[in-house]
C-alpha cells in the first residue's frame, strides 16, 4: 500500500469513530435529561422538607442521602456505554427512596407541600423509568421519546378477580389485563 491510501484509510477510520462516539453523546440525551429532572424533583422536595417545621434531622440527612443517590443516577447517565454503572446505582438508590418516603409520611402528618413535592419526584422517576427501558432495549434510538410524555407502550398488569357473589366456587382467578396509560 502507498502512503496515500493508508492516509485515507486513517482518516476514514478517525471520521467513523468520531462520528460514533458524537452520535453516542446524541443518544442519551434524553436519558440525562430524565435523569436530571429526577434529580431536580428530589431537590425540591429535600428542600421543602428542610422548610417544614417539626422534620427530625435525622430524617433530614436521609433526605439528603437519597438526593445525593440521585444526584450520582444523573452523573452516570450522562455516559451511555456505561449502562452498567447506570443500572448499579439505580438500584442502590431505589433503597434510599424507599426509606426517605418511609422517614418523611411514615411519621409525620403529611404537608401538603411534601405531598406535591414528592408526586412530582414519582413522576419524573417514572419518566426516568420508561426512558432508562426504552434506551436499554434501543441504544440508538436517539430522541425519540421526549421527556413530559413518557411512552404509551402498553403494560400487562395482573388483577385477580373475585367469584360471583353466590357461586359455590370461592376460589379468586387471576387475568392478565393489558393497560395503556
Amino acid at each position: 500500500m502507498n502512503k496515500t491510501t493508508v492516509a485515507l484509510l486513517f482518516g476514514f477510520t478517525c471520521i467513523w469513530f468520531v462520528g460514533d462516539a458524537q452520535g453516542q453523546r446524541v443518544d442519551n440525551r434524553a436519558l440525562h435529561a430524565a435523569a436530571t429532572e429526577f434529580r431536580n424533583a428530589v431537590l425540591i422536595f429535600e428542600r421543602d422538607v428542610v422548610r417544614v417545621r417539626g422534620v427530625l434531622r435525622n430524617d433530614e440527612r436521609i433526605v439528603d442521602k437519597f438526593e445525593e443517590a440521585t444526584k450520582r443516577v444523573a452523573i452516570a447517565a450522562k455516559n451511555p456505554r456505561l449502562m452498567k454503572r447506570l443500572t448499579t446505582e439505580y438500584r442502590k438508590m431505589l433503597p434510599l427512596q424507599a426509606q426517605a418516603e418511609r422517614a418523611i409520611f411514615g411519621k409525620y402528618t403529611p404537608h401538603h407541600g411534601l405531598i406535591q413535592s414528592w408526586d412530582a419526584v414519582l413522576y419524573f422517576q417514572s419518566v426516568f423509568e420508561q426512558e432508562f427501558a426504552f434506551h436499554s432495549e434501543y441504544p440508538l434510538h436517539g430522541n425519540r421519546v421526549q421527556l413530559r410524555a413518557p411512552s404509551q407502550r402498553p403494560t400487562t398488569t395482573s388483577v385477580t378477580v373475585p367469584p360471583p357473589v353466590g357461586s359455590f366456587n370461592a376460589n379468586s382467578r387471576s387475568v392478565g389485563v393489558t393497560v395503556r396509560r
